[in-house]
């Protein structure tokens, strides 16, 4: 998963997008738009990650990994599953 802000309207409205992206496959898996980060902002993007994977007959189960603020390293050891 990965929170980007987006600005628009010449910088005066601010979005907060997160991507969901399939390590393995380098597909996005999902994504979703709010006005801020938040539990249910991941939560819509989950919804077509499911999809998604499941269309190419893979699962979502032990595939989700979250990164440290940076983004550059994983925050759990290998990506274990949660």
């Amino acid at each position: 998963m990965d929170f980007k802000e987006v600005w628009y309207d010449s910088g005066k409205g601010r979005a907060c997008l997160i991507r969901i992206s399939d390590h393995d496959t380098k597909l996005v898996l999902g994504c979703a738009v709010g006005p801020r980060r938040s539990t249910e902002l991941a939560s819509q993007a989950l919804s077509p990650a499911r999809w998604t994977l499941s269309e190419i007959g893979r699962d979502l189960g032990g595939r989700i990994c979250t990164r440290t603020k940076t983004g550059s390293s994983p925050a759990t050891a290998g990506c274990e599953p949660c």
